[in-house]
């Protein structure tokens, strides 16, 4: 029944907010001619023109209250994904209600739709209520979040530090724990989290990937960032030779020159006298690259890390033994 509400048209958009609104003036001025009558009948100064115009008043509002609470039901089931059920028994109730007008009296009939309405406008304010209180909850971890790429659902994290605090705080009073996954590790309890604070490389930018529960979020999974086109990076960290040092700096190289990358990558490299060299990968600097690759002997051993944030990516090499 509700399936074509997700696909409507700019026309058809603009009718459904328009009704309730106009249903919302409708209502108040209805209400508040419905008082002055009123008013009139216990001062004993109505006429019989007064007394129709007090019934017709009446009709309307209970007509406008039907609508109206019909719409918002609508509307409850596409913003808060309430089930669809619950328009049949709203529609149900109403039904109800214009029968015991006709058979019983219209006091009954008034109470059955001011019951149905009243549901209503419960469900809206508790589901509103709900969503702030979610929504406040995840902002917590959330502000640490920023988006890698424009249109992408891929984020990082700005701030591992206050990110981890963060969770500790809300673990410490908060009996809704968060758990952080960081290399197939879990760290719930406050001890774990200072832990992984210890552990965990400051300097380095990591992925953020959310689970929930219940709309709010369960995990935060840590894993290193890498920029677009540079995983493959990460396939030579650790200790390699000489030769394939010398094919990750030429990667590198090809990636830069073919315009594959548009952050920084530098080679920072420390030899076995400890003298550490810098270079900046770019065709300008493509004699100190050359240089670099025929000082790294092939059989020797290094220490290789990939270090990467939104704008620079450190190739760490590190002289380790001779081969």
């Amino acid at each position: 029944m509700l399936q074509n509400l997700y696909s409507l048209t700019s026309g058809e958009i603009i009718a459904f907010v328009l009704v309730p609104v106009i249903g919302i003036i409708i209502l108040l001025i209805s209400a508040i001619a419905f008082f002055i009558l009123h008013s009139k009948i216990k001062n004993k100064n109505a006429d019989e023109v007064s007394i129709k115009k007090i019934n017709k008043i009446q009709r309307i509002i209970y007509i406008w209250i039907m609508i109206l609470s019909i719409i918002g039901n609508m509307i409850l089931i596409i913003e808060y994904k309430i089930p669809e059920i619950t328009i049949y028994i709203t529609i149900i109730l109403f039904i109800i209600s214009i029968i015991v007008r006709f058979i019983i009296n219209k006091k009954a009939s008034n109470i059955i739709c001011a019951i149905s309405a009243s549901c209503i406008f419960i469900v809206a304010i508790w589901n509103f209520v709900s969503d702030k209180i979610i929504e406040n909850y995840n902002e917590q971890f959330l502000q640490y979040r920023q988006a890698v790429y424009n249109g992408f659902d891929i984020y990082y994290v700005s701030d591992t530090e206050g990110l981890i605090e963060t969770v500790i705080n809300n673990n410490k009073k908060n009996s809704r724990k968060v758990t952080i996954i960081y290399k197939e590790n879990y760290y719930t309890s406050v001890e774990e989290l200072n832990r992984l604070l210890n552990e965990i490389d400051m300097n380095n930018y990591y992925f953020m990937t959310n689970k929930y529960d219940y709309d709010y979020i369960k995990t935060i999974k840590l894993q290193r960032y890498i920029g677009m086109y540079l995983s493959d990076f990460l396939d030579y960290e650790g200790n390699q030779k000489g030769s394939v040092v010398k094919s990750l700096i030429q990667l590198a190289r090809s990636k830069v020159y073919g315009y594959e990358v548009e952050v920084d990558i530098n080679v920072i490299y420390t030899s076995d006298v400890n003298q550490t060299t810098t270079v900046n990968i770019s065709k300008e600097n493509s004699e100190q690259i050359i240089d670099l690759i025929e000082e790294i002997e092939s059989l020797n051993m290094y220490d290789v890390y990939i270090q990467c944030d939104t704008e620079t990516c450190n190739i760490i090499i590190n002289f380790e033994s001779y081969g």
